[in-house]
């Protein structure tokens, strides 16, 4: 164990600067106030909070129910029942790992963004539940098959960690722990329903129609929440994840900060010395230094612009860098989709305060006509 990465004597180059210029450097500052209107009246919030209920109860199937069917109407024994009750953990942990597998390669070659990914998981694992949990209904006393089906059925829900169950962390990472304790809260209400109304059900009629009804209403809740959250879910960053204070503070270190100190790119990330290799210069005097594909933009004052890929998904950073040095005091990030946005804004709000400053206070580019 080691205080901070920069202590660790084998970490790499790459992977300390990475670390560095993505985690929070002032740790003086206050968490920022939890939104919780913007919360409870966001409706990805409730589509994932149904998606995680409904693997909870899939969870309540598989450990305190279905040690019962296999007891009660297959007439396995004790043992019979503890092995055939524990072969599903087994191929969970398959399908996670290879499900994070498949999701890692997705998001990293761009073939989809991280919302689609967690979107067909999760589907897949209410298709793929919801099927095998139809064909024990119609295998009726069939022992053999009936219990094949069942632990594939259990095993399904190993795909919804990959799904809905990170999802809130995908929302907003600033206060992922708020949303996964509000959702898992909400969701955990499924552990102790689902066996009482299946006790209601068999006490007095312990048969296989009273148990196909149970499985029918598996099947209709897993499946209405999987189509819920692909249509009203999201993997996204929500807007909330920042709160207005910040917002401003970081806008306002942006505009008026005349530190001008500049974030070098360096393939050595240790050394000190500060070099001014950007591919496009903008704070220049004006001048511009272009080379193929530029990613990385000098915008003056310390303001730097890049190009970055995370999770499969490119993103327009902002920062600004201390003075002689690589920290970051701020940086948000905005999705490549909406550089088009963001251009159409920048022009607005360029054409609001032109009246207010002097071609003195602004570049030549700001003021001169379009």
């Amino acid at each position: 164990m080691y205080e901070s990465p920069k202590c660790h004597p084998r970490i790499k180059d790459s992977e300390l600067s990475y670390i560095l210029q993505n985690q929070e450097t002032d740790l003086s500052q206050k968490r920022p106030p939890t939104p919780w209107r913007e919360i409870f009246s966001s409706v990805p919030f409730y589509a994932v909070s149904f998606a995680i209920f409904s693997a909870f109860w899939s969870g309540a199937h598989f450990l305190s129910v279905q040690p019962i069917f296999l007891g009660t109407m297959l007439h396995f024994t004790i043992k019979e029942n503890g092995i055939l009750t524990s072969l599903p953990f087994v191929f969970q942990v398959v399908l996670t790992s290879t499900g994070s597998c498949i999701a890692k390669w997705l998001n990293s070659n761009n073939y989809v963004g991280v919302d689609k990914v967690r979107k067909w998981f999760n589907f897949l694992y209410c298709l793929g539940y919801s099927i095998c949990l139809l064909g024990v209904i119609y295998s009726g006393c069939e022992r053999m098959l009936s219990t094949v089906l069942s632990i594939a059925a259990m095993s399904f829900i190993g795909l919804s960690f990959n799904g809905c169950m990170i999802t809130p962390v995908d929302m907003s990472p600033t206060f992922a722990g708020t949303l996964m304790g509000l959702s898992n809260t909400i969701s955990s209400v499924a552990a102790f329903i689902f066996p009482v109304i299946v006790g209601i059900m068999t006490n007095e009629e312990q048969t296989l129609e009273q148990w196909n009804k149970i499985f029918l209403m598996c099947i209709g809740l897993t499946m209405s929440s999987g189509i819920f959250f692909c249509i009203f879910g999201s993997a996204d960053v929500q807007p909330w994840n920042y709160s207005n204070e910040e917002t401003k503070k970081r806008i306002f270190e942006l505009l008026y900060n005349d530190e001008d100190d500049i974030l070098r790119k360096s393939t050595s990330k240790r050394s000190k010395t500060i070099k001014s290799n950007f591919d496009l210069d903008l704070g220049n005097d004006g001048e511009e230094k272009k080379s193929i594909s530029p990613y990385s933009i000098n915008l003056g004052k310390g303001v730097i612009m890049e190009l970055e890929k995370f999770h499969g998904s490119y993103y327009i950073g902002l920062s600004k860098s201390t003075e002689g040095t690589m920290e970051i005091r701020f940086r948000f990030n905005v999705p490549l989709a909406q550089l088009e946005m963001l251009k159409k804004g920048s022009e607005a709000m360029l054409a609001y305060v032109k009246p207010f400053f002097t071609s003195e206070t602004l570049p030549s580019y700001c003021i001169g006509e379009k």
